[in-house]
């Protein structure tokens, strides 16, 4: 049986793959009318292949969460919900402040 730190370790993938997917297909909503409109001053390679990676990303998160978190989250180490290390607090920070800012 997995350790609930395993398991929230992999909601967390999940809930990031799902959100990977859906930048995907909101960036599809957005370049699709362009593409077909055929104005192509405005389209880059990013723009055409940004959706495919973050499709194929989200993808791969939610089809490997349970490995990823077993490897992350190892079964015999004890993790205290109190203490937290600065860098993990400093690293999600920062990865609050990219979510908010994309």
């Amino acid at each position: 049986m997995n350790p609930p730190i395993q398991k929230l370790g992999a909601i967390g993938l999940s809930l990031l793959g799902v959100w990977a997917i859906l930048q995907a297909v909101s960036q599809l909503a957005f370049y699709l009318p362009v593409i077909l409109t055929e104005e192509s001053d405005y389209l880059g390679w990013e723009q055409v292949f940004s959706p495919v990676v973050h499709a194929l990303l989200g993808g791969a998160l939610i089809s490997g969460r349970t490995g990823l978190a077993k490897s992350l989250f190892p079964q015999d180490v004890e993790v205290e919900l109190d203490t937290t290390p600065p860098i993990a607090e400093f690293l999600v920070a920062l990865l609050g402040v990219w979510l908010a800012v994309t």
